[in-house]
């Protein structure tokens, strides 16, 4: 990936798509089973580590990499794909990333997170 002029290698490493799985608890019968949207605090938990962790592997530093300002791209709450954006900074340089959270296994509450460079990358 090319990086723009005065961007940080870290920032310009992140146009691979990572993929990770999570195990959604339900607490009761009672309570409908729902995915979770990019407002939900595991996900944002997960993007942060999945972003911090294809930094590592490449080689790049990541103690001020910053991922932040998680918004939806859109979709409806009761879709079957949640996508959303979300800020990855570093030393004031900015990059918009893009998440969807669908389900792996809705019997089990399993889901998945994807990250990439595009709304493509992570919407098939």
């Amino acid at each position: 990936m090319k990086a723009l002029p005065g961007t940080h290698f870290g920032i310009a490493a992140l146009g691979l798509v990572v993929v990770a799985s999570l195990l959604v608890y339900v607490l009761s019968e009672d309570v409908p089973l729902a995915l979770p949207g990019c407002g939900d605090a595991d996900v944002q938990e997960v993007v942060r580590s999945l972003v911090k962790s294809a930094l590592t592997q490449q080689g790049a530093p990541t103690p001020k990499i910053d991922v932040s300002d998680f918004e939806s791209g859109g979709s409806a709450p009761d879709a079957p794909r949640q996508l959303c954006t979300f800020l990855v900074s570093e030393q004031g340089e900015k990059l918009t990333m893009y998440m969807s959270v669908s389900w792996k296994n809705v019997d089990t509450g399993e889901y998945q997170v994807m990250i990439g460079s595009t709304y493509d990358s992570v919407s098939e």
